[in-house]
This record gives structure tokens, C-alpha cells and sequence, in this order.
């Protein structure tokens, strides 16, 4: 069975968006307001975004843009071990 890609909201939530973790080259992580949206370049070179503020069904608020990173397929298996979407500042310490 295939992982799939999960993002957290503000209250630390995972939401699976069901595409498979094979499926992705790379990411870009938004942080806002403490929900990760997350672009995502498919290895097949498609692109989709995922938005854990949709996936839990709230609307969508922006307080803060608590920043954004870029994740290569060689990180994708040490990302997917954060606690919650705070924990990307320093990857070496997940």
C-alpha cells in the first residue's frame, strides 16, 4: 500500500489529500495562520494545491503568513515525520 501525502492545520490535524507520496518531485509549504498549503509538482511534471483549511471544510483566514519552504523528494521521507506545521524550520531535528 502507498503512503499519501497529510498536512496539519492550525490544530495540529492531518488531513490526507490521497495523493500517493510517489506520485511527488517536490513541494512548496505555505504556513498560514497555522495551516500548510502545500503546491505540489508531480513527478509526471502536473502540479496540484492542497489546502488543510479546505480539507477540514473551515473557511479560509490569514492572520499571519508564518512562512514557506521547498521539500525535494530526497527530504519528502524525513517531512512526512513533523509533529504538526511548525515543525519545518529545522529538518535536521525532526
Amino acid at each position: 500500500m502507498n503512503e499519501t501525502l497529510k498536512i496539519y492545520n492550525y490544530e495540529h490535524e492531518l488531513f490526507d489529500t490521497g495523493l500517493p507520496l510517489s506520485e511527488i518531485k517536490e513541494l512548496t509549504v505555505h504556513v498560514i495562520s497555522g495551516d500548510e498549503i502545500v503546491d505540489v509538482t508531480k513527478v509526471d511534471g502536473t502540479t496540484d494545491t492542497f489546502d488543510a483549511a479546505d480539507l477540514a471544510g473551515d473557511p479560509r483566514c490569514m492572520f499571519f503568513y508564518d512562512g514557506n519552504y521547498d521539500i525535494t523528494k530526497e527530504q519528502l521521507s524525513k517531512w512526512i515525520k513533523r509533529a504538526d506545521s511548525y515543525d519545518w524550520d529545522d529538518l535536521n531535528n525532526i
